[in-house]
């Protein structure tokens, strides 16, 4: 185990799953907190789709964190919803914790040559690089971390676009029994799970949505989005399926 501050930022090296508490405690991450896992889409999104993803993290995403007093995890690159995460956090002058969780052989300065990684996302406040030699290694790793960071909180998982690994993450929240919410409407991943709640998506979507852990949201309902994520991080249900309940004739 080791540690090594790319980009100025701190940041732990661990070889091994029991090493992480430790190091979080030595980073200050002790008390428990809400946790947001933010997964989703990297290089592979088109410009639109990104827009649309940066305005749903700034308005919603993140104005939810800061109000419950969450942290966020995610994979910590410069790129996709990583990077829109930082930037937005940088431009909201926050303070959370940003948590980047990244294989030590896919990014910059960890193993690697500086041409053959992606680089690290400079606006998160504490990188964890962990054991991970192709894209998606990482995934389990960042549900460890979200885990330790929130002891008994709760744990939500944000889907917006996505590409293959992805839909690891997801079965890997969806395993431990956490909560997913995705925004349809931000492209590729989130859009196929979206269209399960019609009932016209692949069978993979429609196995997902049936496990009753995934809510979705459109990306043109910021504020929606915004009182769901509020309500999930503080353990609560839906609060407009909980509204319909209670006037729903007896």
């Amino acid at each position: 185990m080791g540690s090594d501050e790319p980009s100025g930022i701190p940041a732990a090296r661990v070889s091994e799953a029991s090493q992480l508490a430790d190091e979080l405690t030595r980073r200050g991450l002790a008390d428990a907190l809400p946790v947001l896992v933010l997964i989703g889409g990297a290089s592979g999104m088109s410009l639109a789709d990104m827009g649309r993803t940066e305005m749903v993290i700034e308005r919603a995403v993140l104005p939810a964190v800061i109000a419950v007093g969450a942290a966020v995890v995610d994979g910590g690159t410069d790129a996709g919803v990583m990077r829109a995460a930082g930037v937005a956090r940088h431009l909201l002058k926050a303070s959370f914790p940003l948590i980047g969780v990244a294989g030590a052989d896919t990014v910059q300065g960890e193993g690697s040559t500086p041409s053959s990684g992606q680089p690290l996302e400079p606006n998160h406040s504490l990188f964890v690089v962990v054991p991970g030699r192709t894209w998606g290694d990482e995934a389990p790793w960042i549900f460890r971390v979200g885990q330790l960071v929130a002891g008994s909180r709760p744990v939500v998982t944000v889907l917006l676009n996505g590409g293959k690994v992805a839909w690891k993450e997801i079965e890997e929240s969806l395993r431990l029994n956490q909560r997913v919410i995705v925004v349809g409407g931000t492209g590729r991943t989130a859009d196929e799970l979206a269209s399960a709640s019609s009932g016209d998506s692949s069978d993979r979507a429609s196995s997902a949505y049936d496990s009753g852990l995934v809510d979705v949201v459109d990306v043109s309902e910021p504020e929606r989005l915004r009182a769901l994520l509020e309500a999930a991080l503080r353990g609560r249900p839906d609060p407009q399926a909980a509204t319909a309940a209670a006037t729903e004739p007896a």
